[in-house]
């Protein structure tokens, strides 16, 4: 998705962690608007982040720095995604202006920290190298053509130590998965992604992982508070992350527009 949050914080930590190429409009040392691009090889899109625009002349300039920023991108991409809050109609109108497509909503959701005891299952563990084949295949299982694929997924980890995956097993087999981080900077804590292989479905995976990771996103000092994106059509999660604690914050439209072929 191409949301960088909604706190100055947050915001500058996603385009920092990415390596966002920025583009601007100023007059002399005023910024006018900015938009930022990504492009994933492996999924030859790319991911626009706002436009963001003062009010004057807001669509114009919008439509400006799009063309921008699409003008380098590499000529293999073949689509490219966007996300806003729903409830931002500015924003939906320049999607439908530039003819992208729905591809589904998600909720923010977030969790403050409470005076609840949390320990971690004796049963789930931090994944070692032997995992790795497991998790890439799992997540590609779960996350089909999504962002990271597993082996960034992987890759999240060498960012820091601050960024962990907790795998459980049944039965011999790896029945799901949960990646978080913490953000100790922030005072923020992230359920990036969990995992549930689909023969262990209905056992209550998820929830043990979900409050697995808890326990150890809310045993750092910093961290006072967890947030999490999930697919507003999966009303199985959706159940659980309701349950645990964590109250739904706004809706994020996730969109996106195929490219012509380019020179």
């Amino acid at each position: 998705m191409a949301m960088v949050g909604v706190e100055e914080a947050g915001i500058v930590r996603e385009l920092v962690e990415f390596a966002t190429e920025l583009f601007v409009e100023q007059d002399g040392s005023e910024i006018l608007g900015a938009a930022g691009f990504d492009y994933d090889e492996s999924l030859a899109r790319g991911f626009i982040y706002g436009p963001w625009s003062v009010d004057d002349d807001w669509n114009g300039r919008a439509d400006r720095l799009f063309e921008k920023a699409l003008e380098g991108a590499a000529a293999a991409m073949k689509d490219v995604e966007t996300a806003f809050d729903r409830a931002n109609e500015r924003a939906a109108v320049f999607a439908e202006r530039h003819g992208f497509q729905l591809v589904r909503d998600h909720f923010t959701m977030a969790m403050e920290a409470d005076d609840r005891p949390r320990r971690p299952d004796p049963h789930i563990r931090e994944m070692t190298d032997a995992d790795r084949a497991g998790i890439v295949d799992l997540h590609g299982r779960c996350f089909e053509r999504a962002w990271p694929s597993g082996e960034q997924l992987l890759e999240q980890l060498e960012k820091g130590p601050d960024r962990k995956i907790f795998v459980l097993y049944q039965d011999g087999s790896l029945a799901g998965y949960h990646f978080a981080t913490v953000d100790r900077e922030v005072g923020e804590a992230f359920v990036d992604n969990i995992g549930v292989d689909e023969r262990f479905r209905g056992r209550g995976i998820a929830t043990r992982l979900l409050e697995h990771g808890l326990a150890w996103m809310f045993g750092f000092d910093e961290v006072g508070r967890i947030e999490l994106s999930v697919r507003a059509e999966n009303t199985a999660a959706l159940k659980v992350y309701e349950k645990a604690g964590f109250r739904k914050l706004f809706a994020v439209r996730q969109m996106r527009m195929a490219v012509k072929s380019r020179p």
